[in-house]
């Protein structure tokens, strides 16, 4: 490329971006440009949050640094395993299967508190998956947020699954 192509070249590209913005107003002229109504506000980054947590609020899944403990195992596998074992399906549910969603707390003491059904499938078995992690035993580690323990809520699948012998 020679110069003067180069310098035809700028001086084209400079005359349709200035074509495209150029904009004059006057002051005997009113603003008829309004600016777009945006919500602004002010997002915290997730350090920030971490490090404000307070001990007695209740932490969720995505911010933890320790989460809880069943019987000193992982959750996905220790108390899947206690509710397995301990579940019983209702006769009168006429083969209803399906997954709820138990919501539940995990203490700072290690109990379980707030313990209700987010989604449930049929009232005997809503009932029964209350039953099993209510009668659950006190064998949660807490969980720990900055080496302290904290309030940790849970959202646990009970699922109802019939098979055939």
């Amino acid at each position: 490329m020679k110069v003067s192509e180069f310098l035809i070249l700028t001086v084209f590209t400079f005359s349709i971006v200035s074509c495209k913005c150029n904009r004059t107003f006057t002051h005997d002229q009113p603003n008829t440009m309004k600016e777009p109504n945006i919500k602004r506000e002010v997002i915290q980054p997730i350090k920030t949050i971490v490090e404000s947590i307070d001990t007695n609020d209740v932490v969720l899944s995505e911010l933890i640094e320790e989460p809880p403990l069943f019987d000193g195992k992982d959750i996905g596998i220790a108390f899947r395993e206690y509710v397995h074992n301990n579940i019983k399906y209702p006769e009168e549910a006429n083969e209803i299967t399906g997954r709820i969603l138990v919501e539940f707390i995990v203490e700072k003491d290690g109990s379980i508190s707030n313990v209700k059904i987010i989604l449930g499938i049929d009232p005997l078995l809503d009932v029964e998956a209350l039953r099993v992690i209510n009668n659950s035993p006190a064998n949660w580690t807490p969980a720990k947020q900055r080496n302290k323990e904290v309030r940790y809520k849970l959202v646990f699948p009970v699922i109802f699954k019939l098979t055939s012998e």
